[in-house]
């Protein structure tokens, strides 16, 4: 099967910062995806902007308060992901046009009002609703691997849950009253617990100048001094 090149969301570990718009990626001419592997891209693509306006809306609520101003920093970098994915295949963007706050999904609408709601009573509540959501996020993501072989898609979709297994636990530390200060968590791979002395917020994206383990695009979100080693990761 001939495979050109076309420009996609990747950034390359080891690269600081760098935009999701900017990297190629090989993807098949006659590509073509089944019909769960779509309907997982378009929930995923309303699913991450609902995180993004949640979070955005707490942090305005709450002055600020971390960890919800730099996660929906995350969240949007998440967003952009699937969004790429979608212009790669060719798929309809379900978001195009949507105001925040809205969505085509009745479920992911439901969800977001019961999570609106809660979140603005107070900012421990913010914060259960940012467990609660991260925990569904981490199951439907598990659930859409479980659908796909497609290279590209999996690379994402795996990238995405790194990124959510972080958010999870910075908001468990937040709720908990440690603030995300220096307590370290286990890598996926089952390493060590590291401590560092950094602020660690889960809102790292794979991207810092000692990002490693090859591909690793702006969803990764488990880099520092020892990515892929069990460590903390920068705020």
């Amino acid at each position: 099967m001939k495979t050109t090149t076309r420009i996609f969301a990747l950034a390359v570990a080891g690269v600081a910062a760098l935009s999701l718009t900017t990297l190629p990626m090989a993807v098949a001419d006659d590509g073509r995806l089944n019909d769960a592997e779509v309907a997982n891209l378009v929930f995923s693509r309303e699913e991450e902007r609902l995180a993004r306006d949640l979070y955005q809306a707490f942090a305005d609520q709450y002055a600020g308060a971390r960890p919800f101003s730099k996660i929906a920093e995350a969240e949007q970098r998440h967003f952009d992901a699937v969004g790429n994915l979608l212009i790669a295949y060719d798929i309809a963007d379900p978001s195009d046009g949507a105001a925040a706050g809205s969505y085509s999904d009745a479920t992911l609408q439901g969800l977001y009002d019961q999570w609106y709601a809660q979140g603005m009573q107070s900012l421990p509540d913010a914060y259960q609703v940012g467990i609660d959501l991260e925990k569904r996020d981490i199951a439907d993501l598990e659930a859409g691997l479980s659908t796909t072989q497609t290279a590209e898609v999996r690379t994402v979709l795996e990238n995405l849950l790194n990124g959510s297994e972080n958010h999870l636990a910075a908001y468990e530390r937040a709720a908990s009253g440690r603030g995300g200060e220096g307590q370290g968590m286990k890598s996926r791979q089952g390493g060590n617990v590291q401590q560092r002395h950094q602020r660690c917020d889960g809102s790292c994206d794979g991207t810092g100048p000692d990002a490693r383990h090859g591909v690793g695009n702006a969803a990764a979100e488990g880099t520092g001094p020892r990515a892929g080693h069990g460590a903390c990761r920068h705020a």
